[in-house]
């Protein structure tokens, strides 16, 4: 991929990077479905676990994360293959700085407020 000289070209490249990961997130759970349709979950937990290694192999090859192939890559293929392997990135990054705490705060916040914000939306549409 050439270096992109204007910011729509990154945001493009964002973005077919994203319905990459995407189609991607769906084949698999499909895949996953049909294989053993008794436990749902896999699809989700894979992706993530899968998305997270992934995110860390590209973070640690990438020394600047503003690299195009990067940014295509880590942000639109692996964005829109699950946005959890960016929260294992930051909490990763927190813990290689020394900030345990950080680190555990921000997953147990944005694990309880996730879960609640999930609950809000659904109980808002399943009445």
């Amino acid at each position: 991929m050439e270096n992109p000289t204007h910011p729509i070209q990154t945001y493009l490249s964002v973005a077919i990077g994203g319905a990459i990961g995407s189609v991607i997130r769906f084949a698999i759970s499909q895949i996953l479905h049909r294989i053993n349709p008794d436990h749902p979950y896999l699809a989700v937990a894979s992706v993530n676990i899968v998305g997270s290694f992934l995110i860390g192999l590209l973070a640690g090859h990438f020394t600047d994360r503003t690299q195009p192939l990067y940014l295509f890559a880590a942000i639109g293929i692996l964005g829109g293959f699950t946005t959890f392997s960016s929260l294992s990135l930051d909490l990763l990054t927190h813990f290689q700085k020394g900030q345990a705490a950080h680190a555990i705060f921000n997953a147990l916040l944005q694990i309880t407020l996730g879960l609640i914000a999930a609950a809000i939306g659904f109980n808002l549409t399943s009445r």
